[in-house]
């Protein structure tokens, strides 16, 4: 059965337990996600993005406009996580859209758990294929209105497993964006996300394993269905960033 894990997403929330040994905080400044002991970590995220050990996750609130001198994002990300004093690799990602447009998603299957969350703004919504505004360099990417979301399980996935997870992920983000019909900004076609949209998957630690998340699983089925509520949820709150 799938649940919502938070009936009040306007409020600051100080270390609400989301499964065994996985700790929620959100501010008005970001969201934050501790674990107990670190856990391997896939994403997409622009501070310890890719493969690791990560003790922390941070989803970082950027202002909407952003100024003419943008500090390198890393740069940002670890020295706030280095402030906040958090031991251990932090993932961290970015987004203008609102705290508030939080929604967390959840469920158990087999007696391990799965939890979907997402932040949204879809000011930057793009559709895959459109015309790019950058090369191949290194330049920092301006525009705003994103889509982060986090999905952390109780079993422990196989590597092969995280990337089919994150598959799954973005496709019922796309998904989503369909059946709500939100048109990309530059071809006015149906998006499928947004130019700056990030997504992590965390494995967890239980004798439970998933060797693979593709669409014949019952595990790829809820982190599906678990990703569409979440993020269409957001999308529909007032809290998202237009």
């Amino acid at each position: 059965m799938t649940t919502s894990a938070l009936n009040n997403y306007l409020d600051p929330i100080h270390s609400r337990r989301l499964l065994e040994g996985v700790v929620l905080s959100k501010t008005a400044d970001y969201i934050h996600l501790a674990f107990a002991e670190p856990r391997r970590a896939l994403s997409s995220a622009v501070f310890n993005g890719g493969l690791c050990w990560a003790s922390h996750w941070l989803n970082y609130k950027v202002p909407l406009n952003c100024p003419l001198e943008v500090e390198e994002p890393m740069v940002t990300l670890e020295n706030y996580a280095r402030n906040k004093d958090w031991r251990g690799d932090t993932v961290g990602m970015m987004t203008a859209a609102s705290m508030n447009s939080l929604r967390i998603h959840s469920t158990e299957i087999e007696g391990e758990q799965i939890v979907v969350l997402s932040t949204t703004g879809i000011a930057n919504a793009l559709r895959a294929g459109d015309s790019a505004d950058y090369g191949l360099h290194q330049e920092v990417v301006r525009e705003v209105g994103t889509i982060n979301t986090a999905i952390i399980t109780s079993a422990t996935l196989s590597d092969a497993a995280m990337v089919e997870t994150h598959m799954i992920a973005t496709e019922s983000k796309a998904a989503v964006f369909q059946q709500l019909a939100i048109q990309s900004t530059v071809s006015e076609s149906i998006a499928t996300g947004t130019g700056t949209d990030s997504t992590l998957v965390v494995s967890g630690q239980s004798t439970t394993a998933v060797r693979f998340a593709g669409k014949h699983t019952k595990f790829a089925e809820q982190v599906a269905r678990l990703t569409m509520a979440s993020i269409a949820d957001s999308l529909t709150s007032i809290e998202c960033a237009a």
